[in-house]
This record gives C-alpha cells, sequence and structure tokens, in this order.
C-alpha cells in the first residue's frame, strides 16, 4: 500500500479542515498568498492547491461558523434556488448571502476574496 504525504510526516490524524489551514498557513506564511478572486491561469502551481482548495473552503468554513449553521445553509440553499442554470458573479453571490442572512458580509468579500489579508480574529466581550 502506498503511503500519502500526510502519513510521512505524521499528519494522518489531521481533519480534513486542519489540513487546508496548515496548507494554506503555509503559503500565507511565505508571503507567497493570492487573493481567491483569480482566473486559474494566474496561480502559481503552489498557490492553485493551497489558494482554490484550502484557502476557498476555509474561508467559507469561517462564514459558516460567523452566521451559523442553521443560517449559513438557509443562505446558501436561498443562493443555489435563485441561480442554479444561470451565471452569477461574485456580487451576486454576495447580494444573495447579505439578503438572506440580513448580515454586511463586507469582511469577507472586501477584505478577504479578493485581498491576501488573512483573518484577524478579535474577541469583542
Amino acid at each position: 500500500m502506498m503511503m500519502g504525504m500526510a502519513d510521512k510526516i505524521h499528519l494522518e490524524h489531521l481533519s480534513h479542515h486542519d489540513m487546508n489551514d496548515l496548507t494554506y498557513t503555509m503559503s500565507a506564511g511565505y508571503g507567497i498568498d493570492q487573493p481567491i478572486e483569480l482566473h486559474s491561469h494566474d496561480y502559481s502551481m503552489i498557490n492553485y492547491g493551497a489558494v482554490v482548495y484550502s484557502k476557498t473552503g476555509l474561508v467559507f468554513t469561517y462564514l459558516r461558523d460567523y452566521l451559523g449553521d442553521t443560517l449559513f445553509d438557509q443562505s446558501m440553499q436561498n443562493y443555489y434556488n435563485e441561480w442554479h442554470y444561470k451565471h452569477p458573479q461574485p456580487q451576486d453571490l454576495r447580494n444573495s448571502l447579505e439578503k438572506t442572512s440580513g448580515k454586511d458580509l463586507g469582511w469577507l468579500f472586501d477584505e478577504i476574496i479578493p485581498t491576501t489579508g488573512q483573518i484577524d480574529y478579535a474577541i469583542k466581550k
């Protein structure tokens, strides 16, 4: 049986989310991160996986954590119902999610997706 890279460096116990976090954090830590909103041919070889799959997955996990499971699921279902079999643009996703959730998602669509900015957690209360 052939072992994967995670097995070889003893990371096989990490969840899919943690592996995405590690992959993205390494790219960002080396200062080679790229925004999510690029055309596929504009990504470096290493960032295609680190950004397109890992960072994008993490960003939607952050959104789910922010909205909560129920509101996130409702927002995504409404987006799907409104846009399936059509050609939505990023602004259409934002409009749909903000309309359903009733929340300003500028932190996501202005500060994370189009930039190399990282989420900066802060405790408010």
